[in-house]
């Protein structure tokens, strides 16, 4: 035998964890009933739908009595978020429902289900002005590369619009030489730890036409029900270009070194620590990077005749404040 009691107990937990309250009504006398009483969740008891209609936010009345008449006349079930005032402050409320025809009860009933989604769209709207404000662009891509979500940063940023990107794939954006590396990072092929978003650099096609240097971090959605990924990309082109122009410049100097015979040093004194540039590993012949890294391995390479000399200039320069400049000869390996 099935305790009721128990039964009613358990579903009036469930919706109060739920923060729910099911709810039906007879058009045909306007009576309203809810389970359990609607006290705690409209700040009154419902007994009609005009009561129901005096806390609804006035610019939603009729969004609400439309949505009604027309599930009553077509039988269609319905989903509807309206606005509620309770006690001067607002809150969101979300109903689902369908409607009931039986015979015994004579006129169509409305039976629904209404949560409190206050607080959900509170953090929605919150995120919502974070991705809106932010410097990257936020993109949401099923697992093909379809694009089907992507913030307002996209034209600030890479020059689209949202109705130009939205549904378009995103390999076609990728510029052609880096796709076959972009791609499968961006579609998470090689995701292996769901809880670290894979990151990518590659070049994407402005929308004036130039290419620009970007950095995307892949990570899924989060819905254990979809296999949509969030791409999160900048624009590090003026940092791509920096790193590349230190680059080249490092190169040249090397090169000039190397044509002059001469080799960088420094010099951490209070560590004893000596770096040297692979250009002086070159002049003293040493094999690059086994320079053991220390002042007793750079004299002993000096010769002992020249040592004094050495050790006299440098003292004048940490001392006296003196360019460093001598003459010495070296002992190589």
């Amino acid at each position: 035998m099935v305790d009721q009691s128990l039964d009613s107990y358990r579903l009036e937990l469930a919706l109060e964890n739920l923060g729910a309250v099911l709810w039906e009504w007879d058009p045909e006398t306007d009576t309203a009933v809810t389970h359990p009483s609607a006290d705690g969740f409209f700040g009154r008891d419902i007994s009609s739908f005009d009561e129901l209609s005096e806390i609804i936010h006035p610019e939603d009345r009729e969004q609400v009595v439309e949505t009604l008449e027309s599930s009553l006349e077509t039988g269609a079930s319905f989903n509807i978020e309206f606005r509620i005032l309770v006690d001067d402050e607002v809150q969101v409320i979300e109903t689902r429902g369908s409607i009931r025809r039986e015979p015994e009860m004579g006129s169509p009933r409305v039976v629904g289900i209404a949560t409190d989604i206050t607080e959900r769209k509170r953090r929605e709207t919150e995120f919502q002005t974070i991705v809106e404000q932010s410097s990257d662009v936020i993109a949401v891509v099923d697992d093909t590369g379809v694009i089907e979500y992507v913030s307002p940063a996209v034209r600030r940023v890479f020059g689209y619009e949202t109705d130009e990107i939205l549904g378009a794939n995103i390999s076609d954006l990728i510029y052609p030489p880096d796709r076959d590396d972009a791609l499968p990072v961006l579609l998470g092929s090689g995701m292996t730890d769901k809880n670290s978003p894979e990151r990518v650099e590659y070049r994407l096609r402005h929308g004036d036409g130039s290419v620009r240097w970007v950095e995307s971090r892949v990570s899924p959605r989060g819905d254990a029900m979809s296999s949509n990924l969030v791409i999160n990309t900048r624009d590090i082109t003026e940092r791509v270009e920096v790193e590349q122009n230190l680059k080249r410049a490092d190169e040249s100097r090397s090169l000039a070194l190397e044509a002059s015979q001469a080799g960088i040093w420094d010099w951490e004194i209070g560590s004893e620590r000596v770096n040297w540039h692979s250009s002086c590993e070159r002049v003293f012949r040493v094999p690059e990077g086994e320079f053991e890294g220390t002042y007793e391995a750079f004299a002993r390479r000096v010769h002992d005749d020249d040592l004094p000399a050495v050790e006299a200039a440098i003292n004048r320069t940490v001392n006296e404040g003196e360019p460093y400049h001598v003459d010495y000869r070296i002992i190589r390996d």
